[in-house]
């Protein structure tokens, strides 16, 4: 509770007293409105753990003293009473309190207003009211005897309004006319306007940061924050915050400064007369809003700050006054052990001396005010802690004292109920704050209502527990409470006799039943609020309240029974159930009849007719109360309902809590009733939801147990399929260990009958437990081909060809303790991509879904224990595959067992197309260019089945084709040529004929050197395109398995050069000059074998053939191949007669006849390189000079360079249409051939150092080279080029070229080598 002053209006003029008038009302109004009277992030130390925490919201409300006032609604005799801070219109409900125990209803500060006009005004008026006010706070506060008047505050916060300057405030205005201003200027309603204006202004603050006072002493603070308030007044601040001292004048700013000075033990801050107007002018300015929030947010910060720390100054009071007490209590203690000492020894009674006694209810009452404190400052867990500290010196009372509790309960006043309102015991279950305390203060000892004072803490420490939002620790306060209350129940029945003490008993059973069932109702109201409770993953908190829940309701169900055993009129049913054995297994089992559903069938006990899954029923958020235990006892129908109702209860709660043993242990007693009853289905309902558990938690015995009793309940309630699954999970491998084998024995009868009757071939059944199957593969796993399928199920890939044979074995696990016969036993196996399909969708493999089922020969008998068989695949057809499903039908059922369910990897088959065995031939090996030729196609099937096929013949440049079955003498010449195969059974061989002609290519050889390697071959190619079977696989039409695929390919290459090459050509004289010996060595560069039927050598003048002389009359029809080798000898005569020209025109070359191994004849001319030998013969030298002199110039970028490094040179040619000229009357030039060399070892010539130079209309040529200088010095050497002129016949003639070069290149060495010396090691 805030507590404001108001200052004295009749100092100020009578001009502003209207202005005046409206503060208090304004400052509420706009506190109220914009800020719903609330202080938000209050930071606090607390007291107890010196820890510093946040209080996010602190609602305040305000009271006005307003005293000598102007409008003479209150008028104050006296002028001491004018100043006191609480004298005036507050009401003495609020006044402070001297009693320690009604500290809580004072204020925790006080706010004074102080409207001011000037200097003068604040001399004379407003600070001697300011000081009267503050002396008397501290005057009171100085007062330590801790019983006048201690519980008001001595902080205090001054808000200083400057109403000077025609400073004036508005009186606001009705709703209707209440003045806003929106984004257009337009009046708008103006509610939360300083929350927007927050947002605007205040939205981006930088971070928070702690800024300390200026001055210690003094506690106001003029700094402007966000709404983060702390401990000491500081605040963060935001970068874009306006002072709140920035609107004041000068003279306003001194006096503001005066007052902090005057009074330095409060705080002070400033609310402008804009700030306090409610009127749309304040609005107009985008700066006034901004200054309003501002001051507004230092007001907020700074009275959050003298609230706590007047709490703050009360906490100590506070444990000031309780270690009073508590030192008065250990004195009383001690006194009384006195007394009671010497009351032993002279066996006389004594009474205390009342001087020492301790007044307990007094220290309640003072520690509850302390908690009403912590409550008020939205602290409840505080709170809380006073009332556990306070528990602590209640005393637990014993049997023996239940007497003097009697006696102490008819003298208790607290306990004289003048109205029915009144009781006590009401007021306490209740927690009535007022009424409780106002009745127990007539107490001195609360040993009369002990018992009460208990039930009232409880109730207080639920409403704290509440507002924490704490359920678990509500429900362990409940818990405990049960304990305490269950005992004082049962206090003093050792006193009573045996009817009265079970006439206790009852009571006490039935009280802690219905109080159980109040919780739960409660409870089971804020569990549904969160819908995630019913879900399979229930939230963690909702467990944990759901598990105390379980513990509380589990103590209720066994007093329940302790009730029916003890007043029932007849024994109790329910406990019969533990004790005796099941009256249907002490009989046999009736042969099995199939069950027929009765549509006239109703159940003949309402009352007991609802199951556990229906106990969400009760308890459905009504706000009657239900009564748990209303006249049940006197039936046990009614008894037994009450127990199911609770029985479902907690199944439910127990799965809440996921303590699904637990449940599962009472869903089995409810099933057991059920079948007590004969209401088997409800009974078969009952066991169906944990069997699974039990299965799964590996409970052996007793999952075989509860798969057993269901079996029995179903089979005459259920319908044969659901009788079989039912059946076939009895004999799991676990069950087969432990099971009894007459139990085994009896429900293999029924199996055997159920598994006969025509409903069963109607469903299909996955996995059940009487079987288990295992699937391998025998070829061994690819390690690298393990990964997963839909990113959930393992997959172990194995690879193989088609129609490699496959042997896949299964092992199949019988648990039945019989043989049994089956009819069929199938794999499907389905493509994976399928499969997958089938999977992403949530369906089963279906055998329509099979690309190839494997069976095997039946009838089989399956033996107990293991069976092993074997299937056998040979794949017809490539693909991946998938081991899915096997089918096992025995009798009228049909069982799948899907890899999927397996824990085993699943088994994954790919499936790769085989080697194609049939092949594609082409003869000739070689094609010879220039000539017409035959190729001979072959195709071979092989071991295959080629069903289709097609032949494609393409021939490279040069190579036009003629298909086969096609006139070769026609003109019909084609690039390529495409050929429908026929199909080709295994072993048979398809032969046709084509014809090839292969002309010249243009890195076809003519020189007298070996062979030159192409990177691109050419020559005839040959592409077959099949689909095949292989030779293992049934072809059947209906079948029609997919083919697979092959791309055959044949190539017979051109040769790229003659059939026969000049390898050397050499010459040997006999006499100088006259005659000599010409030496021709030719290699074979073919593979056919051929002959030579003739030969001719034609050489340029002056050299001619000696005709009397033949050396090679060897070689002729001589046979050679590929890499043999013909040495032909001309002797040579040369004429002595000089030659002015050279004739050119006549080459040097050696024509030849050859005959191939068919007796084809064809002709080669092969030239023969004899320049250098005609350039040294005396008679040809003049014929250079006709050719003309070429002058050329070397040009360079630079004269001088530093050794290493590159310098360009350009060799430039003019006039070479005088050389041309000169030429073309003997020969026809094509091109220009030229060669860099560099005689001496001074440069290094990179770059294009020989090429070619088209002859073009340009009279000029050039070539580029890069030179790197060897040696330092003036170097006066440089490199040359030679040109020959090339011609159209392939001969070259030598060019004369003049080049003019430099005069001199200046290489320098280089500045700096960086380099390792080492010595050298002496011979």
């Amino acid at each position: 509770m805030l507590h404001r002053r108001e200052s004295d209006s009749s100092t100020v003029s009578n001009s502003s007293s209207p202005a005046i008038e409206n503060v208090y009302e304004n400052l509420t109004s706009i506190f109220e409105r914009d800020y719903g009277s609330t202080l938000r992030s209050v930071q606090y130390k607390n007291i107890r753990t010196g820890e510093t925490n946040t209080i996010s919201i602190l609602p305040v409300r305000p009271v006005i003293t307003r005293h000598g006032s102007s409008s003479g609604t209150v008028t104050v005799g006296e002028k001491n009473e004018v100043n006191t801070p609480w004298g005036g219109t507050v009401s003495t409900a609020i006044l402070p309190a001297s009693d320690p125990s009604e500290w809580h209803t004072g204020p925790f500060c006080h706010v004074y207003i102080a409207a001011c006009e000037s200097t003068d005004h604040y001399r004379t008026k407003i600070r001697p009211s300011l000081r009267a006010f503050v002396s008397q706070l501290e005057s009171t506060a100085s007062n330590t005897a801790g019983n006048s008047q201690g519980g008001h505050s001595q902080d205090y916060l001054i808000v200083y309004i400057p109403t000077g300057d025609d400073r004036a405030i508005a009186t606001k205005k009705s709703r209707k006319e209440s003045p806003s201003i929106n984004s257009t200027g337009k009046n708008s309603n103006t509610s939360g306007f300083f929350q927007k204006a927050r947002q605007r202004f205040g939205g981006n603050a930088s971070s928070q940061s702690q800024i300390d006072d200026d001055d210690i002493n003094s506690k106001d603070s003029m700094d402007s924050g966000d709404d983060v308030i702390d401990i000491n007044g500081n605040a963060s601040l935001d970068g874009d915050d306006i002072d709140s001292r920035s609107t004041l004048s000068r003279s306003e700013r001194a006096l503001y400064k005066k007052i902090s000075v005057d009074f330095p033990n409060g705080k002070v801050c400033v609310l402008s007369t804009t700030s306090l107007d409610q009127t749309d002018e304040s609005f107009n300015s985008e700066g006034g809003l901004a200054i309003k929030v501002q001051e507004w947010n230092a007001f907020n910060r700074i009275l959050g700050t003298v609230i706590v720390n007047g709490f703050q100054d009360r906490c100590r009071r506070y444990k000031d006054e309780l270690k009073r007490l508590d030192a008065q209590r250990a004195t009383a203690a001690t006194a009384t052990k006195n007394y009671e000492s010497v009351g032993d020894i002279s066996n006389a009674p004594q009474k205390i001396n009342p001087k020492y006694s301790f007044n307990i209810s007094h220290f309640f009452l003072v520690k509850e005010s302390l908690a009403s404190s912590y409550e008020q400052m939205q602290l409840p867990a505080e709170a809380l802690l006073q009332y556990d500290e306070f528990r602590l010196y209640m005393p637990d009372l014993s049997d023996k004292e239940e007497s003097k509790v009697r006696r102490a309960r008819r003298k208790s006043k607290a306990l004289v109920e003048e109205n029915p309102s009144q009781n006590l015991a009401k007021l306490a279950d209740a927690g009535d704050f007022l009424g409780f305390r106002k009745k127990i203060r007539t107490e001195y000892d609360l040993t009369a209502i002990l018992d009460i004072m208990r039930r009232y803490l409880f109730a207080r420490e639920l409403s704290l527990l509440f507002r924490m939002e704490q359920p678990v620790e509500i429900l362990s306060r409940c818990q405990a409470f049960i304990k305490v209350m269950y005992s004082i129940l049962l206090r003093g029945t050792t006193e009573l006799d045996e009817k009265n003490r079970e006439e206790r008993r009852a009571s006490a059973n039935r009280w802690v039943c219905q109080f159980t069932w109040d919780i739960y109702n409660c409870l089971d109201d804020m569990l549904k609020t969160d819908r995630s409770i019913f879900k399979s993953e229930p939230s963690r908190g909702n467990e944990t309240v759901a598990s105390k829940l379980s513990e509380i309701l589990e103590v209720s169900r066994l007093l329940l029974m302790q009730l029916g055993d003890n007043h029932l009129e007849h024994p109790n049913p329910l406990s019969t159930l533990r004790e005796r054995y099941p009256e249907d297994l002490q009989i046999p089992w009736p042969p099995w009849v199939p069950y027929k559903s009765k549509t006239d069938e109703k159940e003949t006990n309402k009352d007991v007719s609802f199951c556990a899954a229906d106990a969400s029923i009760f308890g459905n958020g009504t706000v009657k109360r239900q009564f748990f235990l209303e006249d049940d006892m006197a039936c046990i129908d009614k008894f037994e309902a009450t127990y199911l109702k609770l029985c479902g209860v907690i199944i439910d709660t127990s799965h809440r809590a996921n303590h699904l043993r637990f449940a599962a242990r009472i869903q089995a007693e409810v099933g057991e009733y059920h079948a007590r009853k004969g209401n088997f289905p409800s009974a078969a309902a009952s066991f169906q939801k944990i069997v699974k558990l039990y299965r799964i938690d590996h409970w052996d015995r007793c999952h075989f147990w509860i798969v057993f009793r269901l079996a029995f309940f179903l089979r005459t309630t259920a319908e044969p399929a659901a009788y079989l699954k039912t059946l076939c999970s009895c004999f799991s491998p676990r069950s087969a260990l432990i099971a009894p084998k007459k139990a085994l024995n009896a429900l293999f009868d029924d199996l055997q009958k159920v598994i006969e009757h025509p409903t069963i071939g109607n469903a299909r059944y996955s996995r059940l437990l009487f079987i288990e199957i295992s699937l391998s593969i025998s070829t061994p796993p690819d390690e690298s081909h393990f990964g997963r399928i839909l990113d959930h199920k393992q997959v172990e890939n194995r690879s193989c060809f088609v129609a490699d044979n496959l042997f896949i074995p299964i092992s199949i696990k019988s648990f039945v303790p019989k043989s049994i016969e089956l009819i069929s036993l199938k794999l499907f196996i389905v493509t994976r991509e399928e499969f997958t399909t089938i999977l992403a969708n949530g369906d089963s493999v279906q055998e329509e879904d099979a690309a190839k089922i494997l069976s095997i020969n039946v009838p089989i008998k399956l033996q107990p224990g293991e069976n092993n068989y074997t299937f056998e695949w040979s794949p017809s057809s490539a693909g991946q595959y998938v081991l899915s499903t096997v089918e096992i039908v025995w009798k009228k059922g049909y069982f799948y067992y899907d890899s999927m369910d397996s824990q085993e990897p699943l088994l994954s088959m790919e499936v790769l197309p085989s080697k194609p065995t049939h092949s594609i031939s082409l003869e000739p090996a070689a094609l010879v260019p220039g000539y017409d030729q035959e190729i001979h196609i072959k195709i071979e099937a092989g071991s295959d089945f080629v069903t289709s096929g097609t032949l494609i013949l393409s021939g490279t440049d040069g190579i036009s084709l003629i298909p086969p079955g096609e006139d070769p003498g026609s003109s019909e010449w084609r690039k390529d040529c495409e050929i429908k195969l026929k199909t080709c059974k295994p072993g048979e061989i398809q032969q046709m004929t084509a014809h090839a002609r292969c002309g010249l290519i243009e890195n076809f050889s003519n020189e007298s050197f070996s062979q030159i390697d192409s990177m691109n071959s050419h020559g005839l190619v040959a592409k077959m395109q099949t689909t095949y079977l292989h030779a293992h696989t049934e072809y059947d039409s209906v079948s029609n398995p997919p083919c697979m695929k092959a791309s055959l390919e044949s190539f017979t290459p051109v040769l790229e050069k003659m059939a026969l090459s000049v390898e050397s050509v050499e010459t040997y004289w006999l006499d100088p000059y006259e005659r000599f010996v010409l030496s021709v060595l030719l290699t074979s560069n073919t593979s056919y074998h051929f002959s030579v039927d003739e030969w001719k050598v034609n050489l340029a003048s002056p050299i001619t053939i000696a005709t009397d002389s033949n050396m090679n009359e060897s070689l002729l029809k001589r046979t050679v191949s590929d890499g043999d080798q013909l040495s032909f000898a001309f002797e040579c005569v040369i004429g002595k007669e000089d030659h002015s020209e050279l004739d050119l025109l006549q080459e040097t070359k050696m024509h030849l006849k050859l005959c191939d191994d068919t007796g084809k004849v064809f002709s080669l001319d092969l030239l023969l390189d004899l320049d250098k030998f005609y350039s040294r013969l005396p008679q040809l030298e003049s014929p250079r000079a006709t050719t003309g002199t070429l002058p050329a110039t070397l040009k360079l970028d630079y004269r001088q360079g530093l050794v290493g490094e590159p310098v360009a040179m350009t060799f430039a040619i003019d006039n070479l249409n005088n050389v041309i000229s000169n030429t073309a009357n003997e020969f026809q030039g094509i091109s220009f051939a030229y060669t860099i060399v560099c005689e001496e070892s001074n440069w290094l010539v990179g770059g294009k150092v020989n090429g070619i130079i088209e002859i073009s209309e340009s009279n000029a040529i050039s070539c580029e080279i890069f030179c790197i200088p060897l040696l330092t010095g003036v170097l006066s050497t440089f490199p040359t080029i030679v040109l020959k002129l090339l011609t159209s016949s392939g001969s070259s003639i030598p060019l004369n070229v003049e080049c003019q070069k430099p005069e001199a290149f200046q290489s320098m060495p280089i500045p700096r080598v960086i380099g390792i010396a080492s010595p050298s090691s002496k011979n």
